[in-house]
């Protein structure tokens, strides 16, 4: 039972922080807790079982001679190859093939295969900042998104914005503070999320969420937009200020960003119940970062 001590690798999720400081997402690691509950994978990396490994190894290795069947010379990795009569050919020692996705992704575990889809997906974008306060983000050679920096006169009529949505502060806090990390909490009951039964489906969210982050971090570096509290003290946000830039939201950009893929997979229309729930909750989100004082509206 003590296999069961993995799922505690769900709190790992709490490790993302990717919207507040988006350098928690290591926290994914603790996905592979999901795995756990099955027969104590845990206990592979105690120190009792490695000293019997230990032992079981030095016994095997004083042997005087290791017998021929420990390599398996015929070992086959590819499919069955057939004659021309349908008999099966001897296979001849090899290496597998490359780039045999199919077969090597279902026996990697989530961490990997959520290192592996990153690069994948980051590999067709670049980014355009050629054009004076614009931002371009390509795949390929087709624009996929182009923002206009707003300018200082936009922001400072937000300013006001940012100080009367504070007033809110006493009522939202809860929400403000849960919201940190990405909202599994808010979402899992909306669209019926659990480790345990739908762990490839928060597999692909949690992998379009990292790909929104590092597309939304490299776009807010390069426009570089003050926060609410560097333009006056008076904001005083209620919660931690990241270091980085404050436009685009980054918390708004991978809530939506959810509600797209979560759509796309349940395959319901833009206009169905869960579809209008996941956007009012991503736009309260959004909401009450602005609330917390480290957003402006825009």
């Amino acid at each position: 039972m003590s296999g069961l001590n993995g799922f505690n690798g769900f709190n790992g999720f709490n490790g993302f922080n990717g919207f507040n400081g988006f350098n928690g997402f290591n926290g994914f690691n603790g996905f592979n807790g999901f795995g756990s509950s099955g027969g104590g994978w845990a206990g592979l990396n105690s120190g009792g079982l490695a000293g019997g490994m230990i032992q079981s190894t030095g016994a095997l290795a004083s042997r005087t001679a290791i017998p021929a069947e420990a390599w398996d010379v015929a070992k086959n990795w590819g499919p069955t190859r057939l004659n021309a009569a349908g008999v099966a050919i001897a296979p001849t020692p090899r290496l597998p093939d490359m780039e045999q996705h199919s077969r090597s992704l279902s026996q990697l575990d989530s961490t990997t295969r959520f290192h592996l889809a990153t690069v994948e997906l980051m590999g067709g974008i670049n980014f355009d900042f050629a054009s004076p306060d614009t931002a371009k983000v390509n795949w390929g050679n087709h624009e996929i998104l182009s923002l206009k920096r707003p300018t200082v006169d936009q922001f400072a009529a937000q300013f006001e914005l940012v100080m009367r949505r504070s007033r809110l502060r006493s009522e939202r806090a809860a929400e403000i503070f849960t919201q940190l990390t990405p909202q599994f909490g808010y979402w899992a009951g909306m669209c019926g999320l659990h480790p345990d039964t739908t762990p490839k489906t928060i597999e692909i969210a949690c992998i379009a969420l990292n790909l929104s982050m590092l597309v939304c971090q490299r776009l807010k570096n390069a426009l570089s937009c003050p926060r609410p509290h560097e333009y006056s003290p008076m904001v005083q946000p209620i919660i931690l200020t990241p270091t980085h830039s404050t436009w685009p939201m980054g918390h708004a950009t991978e809530a939506y960003m959810f509600a797209r893929v979560m759509l796309a997979l349940t395959g319901q229309a833009s206009t169905s119940q869960l579809a209008n729930q996941l956007n009012l909750t991503a736009r309260r989100i959004a909401d009450n970062r602005v609330i917390a004082g480290v957003h402006f509206p825009i």
